[in-house]
């Protein structure tokens, strides 16, 4: 009886084991066969996602070779020095329509006509007015248009030339929409299937393959009287389509699902639209991976948690070096930020200190106005101060571009004579005040004629010598020495500087070739960039230095530079007087201050100024101005309403005989060569600093009108 009973209670155990077991299988095979569905379904939506974008790419590719076609096509046409006739741009426009396989070319004119390239006039009607789009962008226009009875994709740029007395503000050239198949390919997704180009509200701009049932030119309207599939509504396709996003949707027609695939193209908001059936996506292999994946599954996990420990011991390996690389990182910036306040701290300092003197010696100059030996000896104080001022600026600038790497030799013919006398000049003044004899020897020199950076060998020797004068004792004594080596192939020009001041420690001279350090603290002026200055240029010309001292012996430093002989400079033409007398020029400057200096200074030498406030008074100035009126402009680079760069560009595109030929020269504070090579492409002539020198000016314009 028991026995029974214990049989019963088995078979009915291994019913329920049974069943359970039978369940489980059950929401096994109903997860497994969701899980592998879900995953067709996403495989489909990347397969036609992924063709969608390569036809995309293509067309981008596409649009890009045309864009460039009529780049060099505007460039051609805007780089004419004489106006077009018609028959030279119906040439060009022939010879780019066959070059490049366009169907159509022609003109855009200001008066908003627009010509084929073989003048018969034509309406261009879009949803785009492309004369809109030519007055405030750059980039490629694209739009449908309807030319001469044929349907086709006209492409536009803003293209500045005239032709024929007009002037054309646009260049346009078509394709017809029938010939995108060619540049697309064949697109074979099966029956039922398109490619199509459209707007972000869904309206046809072109299509290949078969239409949608309801046949409205509307991929959306179509698509809402449709059966869609509960992931997806037209709504949100909507939705990422007005957003520039792209996506996917599956709707079914006639009983077959259907998958389409949507990408935003870079033009005019539209869109790409592919459309395909799910039986023609080949997708025989997923199913296969995923019953292999499910088999493996024990095997994977092992192995990636055997991959994970090995990982994770990497990983903290890889940590550490990287707090390591961190903490050593972090130490830097802090080097970095602390070497940087005390830059500003030294270069405040030395900047506050001549600009008091500049300011105490004018308010000095006013109280003592009425004594003029005394204001004259205040005022000659204050611009020894600007003109130290001047000097530290130019340093910390040099210094700067030194260390971005921007700094640039130019090549020259060296007059050894001549730049020696300019270094003797310059120390004059500090010589005679401390009583220093400076002995300057070139018995050894066997030319007087090099090639290299006048200015920066001057530099470089000035650096030298004025730190000599600075560390040598009233009554010392300084000798600058010139000898050559080598033959004209491997020239070698040695400059020894050499003075009996106090002296460098020997742990000290490597320290001084470092920005911001000075040998002795005892010595006012310069913030220490003087020596790291002459190093970089030394070594930027492939030179060395060298530095021999003891303290309280003197100093002697030693620059070799690979300076090959010249010839002699031919018999330069006679100067130009100074002065600027019967020239009239259009100063533009809007600083008050800084228009009244320079309108005192040039009126001073004889010229006649007008002044504008702004670059758009100066154009309108010259624009109204009388032929020949004006001989110079000078040019204010930062300026309100329009700067002086744009000035000058709206200058040399007026239609004024003196237009192309006024000189126009930059003033500005800005002593890059970044912003002189922005100006010189804008065409003006000639680059100028401030602070104005009215010498060098006067010297610029007579050596430009002489050449002119």
């Amino acid at each position: 009886m028991n026995i029974a009973k214990t049989k019963k209670s088995l078979l009915r155990f291994g019913k329920y084991i049974l069943a359970a077991v039978v369940l489980v299988c059950m929401i096994f095979a109903f997860v497994n066969t969701h899980r592998l569905n879900r995953s067709i379904d996403e495989g489909n939506r990347k397969i036609i996602l992924n063709y969608t974008n390569q036809v995309a790419y293509r067309l981008h590719d596409m649009f890009e070779r045309v864009d460039i076609s009529l780049n060099e096509l505007s460039s051609e046409l805007e780089k004419t020095d004489d106006y077009l006739t018609q028959e030279e741009l119906l040439e060009q426009l022939k010879h780019y329509d066959e070059t490049w396989s366009m169907d159509a070319s022609g003109l855009m004119y200001e008066n908003g006509e627009n010509r084929l390239s073989d003048g018969t006039p034509v309406l261009l009607e879009s949803e785009i007015s492309l004369q809109d789009v030519l007055s405030y962008s750059e980039q490629l226009n694209i739009s449908r248009q309807n030319i001469n009875g044929e349907v086709m994709l006209v492409f536009a740029k803003p293209c500045r030339t005239q032709v024929g007395g007009q002037m054309v503000s646009g260049i346009f050239t078509a394709i017809k929409l029938e010939r995108l198949e060619e540049f697309l390919g064949d697109y074979g997704y099966g029956e039922g299937s398109f490619l199509a180009v459209a707007q972000s509200d869904g309206n046809n701009i072109w299509r290949q393959g078969e239409e949608l049932p309801y046949g409205t030119g509307n991929c959306l309207l179509d698509l809402e009287q449709m059966d869609v599939s509960r992931q997806d509504s037209v709504l949100q396709m909507k939705t990422r389509m007005s957003v520039a996003m792209d996506g996917t949707i599956s709707y079914e027609r006639d009983a077959q699902k259907y998958y389409m695939a949507y990408v935003p193209l870079s033009v005019n908001y539209w869109y790409l639209l592919v459309s395909a059936r799910s039986d023609s996506i080949d997708l025989t292999e997923l199913s296969q991976q995923h019953f292999l994946i499910s088999a493996l599954l024990v095997a994977a996990i092992l192995v990636m948690g055997l991959i994970g420990i090995i990982y994770l011991f990497q990983r903290n390996r890889s940590i550490s070096r990287h707090n390591e690389q961190l903490r050593i990182a972090t130490e830097q910036a802090n080097q970095a930020n602390a070497a940087k306040r005390d830059f500003l701290a030294k270069v405040s300092h030395e900047i506050r200190t001549p600009l008091n003197g500049v300011m105490g010696m004018i308010s000095l100059a006013q109280k003592d106005y009425v004594k003029q030996d005394k204001c004259l000896e205040h005022l000659e104080k204050a611009a020894d101060s600007a003109q130290y001022l001047l000097a530290l600026i130019n340093d910390v600038l040099d210094m700067s571009q030194i260390e971005s790497g921007k700094q640039k030799l130019t090549e020259e013919t060296v007059d050894m004579d001549m730049l020696l006398g300019e270094v003797r000049t310059y120390l004059e003044t500090d010589v005679l005040e401390k009583g220093i004899s400076i002995e300057i020897s070139t018995a050894a020199l066997q030319h007087r004629y090099f090639r290299g950076d006048y200015l920066r060998i001057k530099q470089i020797l000035i650096n030298l010598t004025t730190n000599a004068v600075k560390y040598t004792p009233p009554e010392g004594r300084i000798r600058l020495e010139i000898d050559e080596m080598g033959d004209d192939s491997s020239q070698q020009v040695i400059f020894r500087i050499e003075d009996n001041g106090e002296g460098i420690a020997p742990e000290q001279k490597e320290e001084i070739f470092k920005p911001f350090e000075q040998a002795s603290r005892r010595h006012k002026g310069g913030v220490g960039l003087g020596l790291s200055i002459v190093r970089s240029f030394v070594e930027l010309m492939g030179g060395r230095i060298v530095v021999e001292s003891e303290p309280g012996k003197g100093s002697t430093f030693t620059v070799t530079l690979p300076l090959p002989a010249a010839e002699p400079p031919g018999d330069s033409l006679e100067e130009e007087k100074a002065d600027l007398k019967g020239i009239t020029i259009l100063l533009a400057e809007d600083n008050e201050i800084n228009a009244e200096i320079a309108l005192a200074l040039l009126e001073s030498m004889g010229a006649g100024v007008i002044l504008a406030r702004d670059g758009d008074e100066a154009v309108k100035a010259f624009q109204e101005a009388a032929p020949g009126t004006y001989q110079v402009i000078l040019m204010d680079i930062q300026m309100p309403k329009m700067n002086g760069i744009e000035a000058a560009k709206a200058i040399r595109g007026l239609d004024h005989p003196d237009a192309a030929g006024i000189l126009i020269f930059a003033v500005t504070a800005n002593a890059f060569k970044e912003q002189k090579d922005e100006i010189l492409r804008a065409g003006m002539n000639e680059c100028m600093y401030k602070p104005i020198d009215i010498e060098k000016v006067c010297a610029c314009i007579r050596r430009w009108i002489h050449e002119e």
